[in-house]
């Protein structure tokens, strides 16, 4: 995954990362800061689907299988976020983790 990453996203200064975490999608999405908003046409989206809520018990307690493909996603991100190295990373994620 890190060796998709454009080299004219302007790095570092400029950079925001956004990160999604869905129940069932996570995204992370890479910019440049333009007059303090995300410049649309200069985004790099990346996208997996571990799919955390998948079995997920009455307790909220996520099963192991999703919790395993969920970690190996957000290393891939880590990557690509340590070669990156934006000014500021955003992250939001499901009720799922939210109630967990």
């Amino acid at each position: 995954m890190p060796q998709d990453l454009p080299q004219d996203l302007g790095f570092p200064q400029d950079l925001l990362a956004a990160l999604d975490l869905g129940s069932n999608t996570f995204r992370l999405i890479l910019a440049r800061l333009s007059n303090g908003a995300m410049d649309v046409s200069s985004r790099r989206v990346w996208q997996e689907i571990p799919r955390i809520s998948e079995g997920l018990s009455p307790g909220g307690r996520f099963g192991e299988a999703p919790k395993a493909r969920c970690e190996a996603v957000l290393r891939d991100f880590s990557s690509v976020l340590s070669q990156a190295r934006p000014s500021r990373v955003l992250a939001g994620g499901t009720m799922a983790f939210r109630e967990s």
